[in-house]
């Protein structure tokens, strides 16, 4: 992706991408040079490429009703697109909007990515928004077959999800 950055400094969903892997790594003076050099061509992005760049620029600064507004926005541009939702249900979560994000993912039959990394993700942020809204028995069952299907759910999170119970909270 960041190659792709450097060929075509106008194609706004690497940039992003690399904007979100940075964060990740904790790589500030890029991830902020990036954000100000794309903000300073907002005017030349796409409708969908302002909303991610919003929502993703909220979610660098752990502002997350402002990015989950933004890619409501997206949402309403692309309601089936598998990453516009992603976003829209993690945002949802760290915003503690809990329904909102099971109300995302379960819009979906199954989740997208089949056993790839993302698809582990989106199973995580479904079953944890259904925890959130105490609802542990779907969650539960969606996690332990999403642990069958996929060789990549971390244990943590699935040994987490069977310390849980109702009575004692959240083990946040």
């Amino acid at each position: 992706m960041e190659r792709a950055s450097q060929l075509d400094p106008g194609f706004t969903a690497p940039q992003l991408y690399t904007v979100y892997l940075r964060r990740l790594r904790g790589d500030w003076p890029e991830v902020e040079t990036t954000l100000k050099r794309l903000h300073e061509e907002r005017d030349q992005l796409t409708p969908m490429g302002r909303h991610f760049l919003d929502g993703m620029s909220a979610w660098v600064y752990r502002r997350y009703g402002e990015g989950l507004q933004a890619m409501r926005g997206a949402q309403k541009l692309a309601p089936r697109d598998p990453m516009v939702n992603h976003w829209v249900g993690l945002l949802a979560v760290f915003a503690n909007r809990p329904a909102e994000a099971a109300a995302t993912f379960g819009s979906f039959a199954e989740q997208p990515w089949g056993t790839h990394l993302l698809g582990t993700t989106w199973i995580w942020l479904h079953c944890e928004s259904l925890h959130m809204l105490g609802d542990t028995r779907s969650s539960c069952t969606r996690r332990g077959a999403a642990v069958r299907s996929s060789p990549r759910m971390p244990t943590s999170v699935t040994s987490r999800s069977a310390r849980w119970s109702p009575s004692a909270g959240s083990t946040r």
